[in-house]
């Protein structure tokens, strides 16, 4: 993505890193956007010379290792949730199916049972027994 370099306005934490006034920050361009329009940075070509001319020099932001860790681990955390919620629905589907299959069965079961006791006394009663 194409980076923004900004010049930050006022006290600016971002993923653990503290900008100060003055400060220029390369951010992404869409990360930059948000900080400028909360008015915690600005990307005009004034500001941004005139702290280059007293020496403030860009540094590009980038997320801390154990930030960006932390964040890993909790997306991957989130992944194996996600993952355990759709494996315990698929068994419970799995469940409902195998026991709407065996009350199925059943029914048809004592469909027949019933049919074939109303044969059985048919029969008895056509031959008078």
């Amino acid at each position: 993505m194409a980076k923004k370099t900004v010049r930050i306005l006022r006290q600016l934490p971002v993923d653990g890193v503290l900008y100060r006034p003055d400060q220029l920050v390369a951010f992404e361009a869409k990360e930059a956007a948000q900080y400028i329009d909360a008015g915690a940075a600005d990307s005009k070509k004034p500001g941004i010379d005139h702290c280059k001319s007293i020496g403030v020099e860009v540094v590009t932001h980038a997320v801390p290792e154990e930030v960006q860790a932390e964040r890993d681990a909790e997306a991957k955390a989130a992944e194996e949730k996600a993952a355990q919620e759709a494996a315990d629905a698929e068994a419970k589907a799995a469940e409902e199916k195998a026991a709407q299959e065996a009350a199925d069965a059943e029914a048809k079961a004592a469909e027949e049972k019933a049919a074939q006791e109303a044969a059985d006394l048919a029969g008895d009663g056509a031959t008078g027994g």
